[in-house]
């Protein structure tokens, strides 16, 4: 997501304008509903590795900024300075809710705000390393290499250690799901050459692999969700029904949507 793709025509410009819109919805609904649900909805080294990318983005560390995008084009300066205002919302609910939550090694929870601050620190530095080391070559893998594939693979975790799925959204999961596959399909259709500059001579066959992995990945814990949270409801509904057959009363509570 690093690249905007300002050359492209036709339908690989409009599937990676659609993937920015997606994603850019998907981030805001999870901010919405982190502070309706007092939670977070995205696993804590994922908010901390595209933050770190976000602000990366903003700063810019490098030395040829026409490989990301011109720091001309405002609209495309402004996207991701919002990215990084919801992705700072993400580590702000984070840090006041992500405390709470039970954890199997007990030293996260004692050490928590310095694991938190720490994993942000280490993924600004390490992408900002990236950058300025391969510049030319794996320069727009940034992203999908240390924020989205790390978000990828995080999630199958949350699907069961949080307490009701809290703060997740099967919504917010297709979105993702979509807007990655249409962002990294646009890429493909319209000229691996334009975002990842002379890495002709070499092949696209890591970028390739990545795409592939994070997409799968990313269908394989939507349609996850989606079935645990069926589960939830038909469990809820479970109760509700043994509860109105023995008499008792009715619980006002709802399941998490």
């Amino acid at each position: 997501m690093f690249h905007i793709h300002l050359g492209l025509d036709g339908l690989a410009k409009t599937m990676v304008i659609t993937s920015y819109v997606l994603w850019f919805f998907a981030l805001a609904f999870m901010v919405v509903q982190g502070f309706r649900q007092k939670s977070y909805g995205m696993p804590p080294f994922a908010i901390t590795s595209m933050l770190g990318v976000c602000l990366i983005c903003c700063v810019g560390p490098w030395i040829e900024p026409s490989l990301f995008y011109p720091k001309d084009h405002l609209a495309v300066v402004w996207c991701w300075r919002g990215w990084a205002m919801l992705m700072l919302l993400l580590f702000f609910q984070y840090l006041v809710w992500g405390k709470h939550y039970p954890y199997r090694i007990l030293e996260f929870k004692k050490h928590f705000y310095l694991i938190a601050f720490g994993s942000l620190f280490s993924s600004i530095v390490m992408a900002w390393t990236f950058i300025n080391f391969y510049q030319d070559y794996y320069v727009n893998s940034t992203c999908a290499l240390f924020a989205v594939l790390p978000m990828s693979i995080g999630y199958f975790g949350t699907l069961y250690t949080r307490p009701k799925l809290r703060g997740l959204s099967v919504t917010v999961a297709w979105s993702l799901t979509i807007g990655t596959a249409l962002l990294y399909g646009g890429t493909v259709l319209g000229g691996m050459d334009a975002s990842y500059p002379k890495h002709i001579e070499t092949g696209y066959h890591f970028i390739y692999a990545l795409f592939l992995i994070t997409v799968v990945l990313n269908v394989a814990y939507s349609i996850m969700l989606t079935r645990r949270r069926h589960e939830l409801h038909e469990d809820y509904d479970h109760k509700i029904t043994l509860r109105r057959l023995h008499g008792f009363d009715l619980e006002r509570a709802s399941p998490v949507l």
